[in-house]
């Protein structure tokens, strides 16, 4: 979306996605909690250098779980209406 307008009623689902409950949130959990092994906590697929090599990389539980963050924007009242959803 670099250069474009956000449209406001992407906000907030790309809040919940991106910052907390979503990617950011479980980036740091994972980056602070010891037992959590490291296979997990550093993740291959933010070395843009190894594109195409190792492309595209492991991603569905990131995603899934920020796809999930989105979703409990539903579940907790913080979309105004249909089209936030």
């Amino acid at each position: 979306m670099a250069g474009e307008k956000s449209r406001k009623y992407e906000v907030t689902a790309l809040s919940l996605h991106e910052a907390y409950p979503g990617h950011h949130l479980q980036s740091v959990i994972l980056s602070k909690n010891p037992s959590i092994p490291d296979f997990r906590k550093y993740s291959s697929t933010f070395r843009y250098s190894d594109v195409p090599a190792k492309f595209p990389g492991h991603t569905a539980f990131k995603e899934g779980w920020a796809l999930y963050s989105e979703y409990l924007g539903n579940e907790l009242g913080l979309y105004e209406d249909p089209y936030q959803r």
